[in-house]
């Protein structure tokens, strides 16, 4: 899964640049945690 990861963050790095990467991460979270009372969901299974 890193590996997978990895390789997004470095193909969207080389489109929209690493900060807005890392920024577009950030907000994910938030909105993620806010709509979950202050906690990331819990993964789900991918099947």
């Amino acid at each position: 899964m890193e590996e997978v990861y990895a390789e997004l963050k470095g193909e969207w790095a080389s489109v929209i640049g690493s900060v807005q990467v890392e920024q577009l991460r950030g907000g994910v979270a938030r909105v993620l945690r806010a709509t979950n009372g202050g906690e990331f969901p819990p993964p789900r299974p991918s099947w």
